[in-house]
């Protein structure tokens, strides 16, 4: 759902459960670009921090510069919720949440859920990486992943195999 606001080079910066609709064809959709910002044509007041608590980047919630790496870090934390039934970073305020998200690695979902396969957890992981270079690039090369992994061939299986970059 991120690609095509990511191909207009649109970035949401407010990626959360409740913006995101499954439609009655299982297209998945996103909603309320509210805070959504065109880093070419920026009108929204920099160095604001903007988001919800919950599911911001680090570098959003220290207000950094942004890009789609921002929205893939909130995807992650969706799916680890998803996936765990438990968000990465919890606290007693919105403060304390970003502070997580800043300087704590989350445990592993697998330590919360041990049925969650190996390589999902391996891309729900590289999705909450606190350094933006250490995630995926672009929302093209998470679905790469993600199909490689339906596929049954692990990403740097595919990587080898199709010469892909993840």
């Amino acid at each position: 759902a991120l690609q095509p606001a990511w191909r207009h080079r649109i970035i949401h910066r407010d990626i959360k459960p409740s913006n995101i609709l499954l439609t009655k064809n299982n297209e998945t959709k996103v909603m309320d670009f509210g805070l959504a910002k065109n880093p070419e044509s920026d009108l929204t007041q920099s160095e604001v921090i903007m988001g919800t608590a919950k599911y911001m980047s680090p570098e959003q919630a220290t207000g950094g510069a942004c890009d789609i790496r921002s929205d893939l870090y909130a995807l992650g934390v969706v799916l680890y919720e998803l996936a765990a039934g438990q968000p990465p970073c919890s606290g007693e305020g919105p403060t304390a949440i970003m502070y997580q998200h800043v300087h704590k690695q989350p445990a592993p979902p697998r330590q919360i859920n041990p049925n969650i396969p190996e390589e999902v957890e391996k891309v729900i992981l590289r999705l909450l990486q606190k350094d933006p270079q250490a995630r995926f690039r672009t929302p093209e090369t998470l679905v790469s992943a993600i199909r490689a992994i339906q596929e049954g061939v692990t990403p740097s299986e595919k990587s080898t195999l199709y010469n892909e970059t993840l």
